[in-house]
């Protein structure tokens, strides 16, 4: 029943995180709720956490599902829009704790997400580029 859906396509976890219920997070967590279960808008729960700028529940399923590092770089980055330019949900203007989310979300993004320069990243021979290929360091 920790599933169940309601006429929005939220289930419990949907509305405990729009509740900022971080103890009922916690239980329908350890009850199996489906934190991958998207509402009727697309949200599941680290997005509908970050919409609703709940830090501390959102804090609490990065740590308890280990999203990978462009997940968490996502959700950071939304988080950080709703307290900058909080939307028609509760959330408060605080433009303090949006700049940190930011920072969270460009570190991880420069930490796990760039290249390795020393990785050949070259595309193939294209049409559209007559066939012709990347120049080549000699070394």
């Amino acid at each position: 029943m920790v599933n169940a859906v309601n006429s929005r396509g939220d289930i419990a976890l949907h509305r405990a995180i729009m509740k900022a219920s971080l103890d009922t997070v916690r239980l329908l967590l350890e009850h199996g709720s489906d934190v991958s279960q998207c509402n009727d808008k697309g949200d599941d729960a680290l997005q509908c956490a970050a919409l609703f700028g709940r830090a501390d529940i959102l804090e609490h399923l990065v740590e308890k599902l280990k999203p990978t590092p462009q997940r968490r770089a996502d959700v950071y980055s939304l988080i950080g829009a709703a307290f900058v330019v909080p939307a028609a949900y509760d959330v408060h203007e605080d433009a303090q704790q949006g700049l940190a989310f930011w920072k969270k979300s460009a570190n991880i993004q420069t930490e796990n997400l760039t290249a390795d320069p020393a990785e050949d990243i070259s595309l193939g021979p294209n049409s559209a580029y007559n066939y012709a290929v990347e120049a080549r360091d000699a070394e």
